[in-house]
């Protein structure tokens, strides 16, 4: 991820973050996107 990391951006969706390991939790910013109300959809 570092190599690379200048030119190259991903989005990791979960559900848990728990269950993604260490490793990659520690090289990712984590954003917590609540479900969308009835009106915003």
């Amino acid at each position: 991820m570092e190599k690379y990391s200048s030119s190259c951006r991903l989005i990791l969706c979960c559900n848990s973050s728990s269950k993604v390991t260490e490793a990659i939790r520690s090289r990712c910013l984590n954003m917590r996107i609540s479900t969308p109300t009835q009106g915003e959809t």
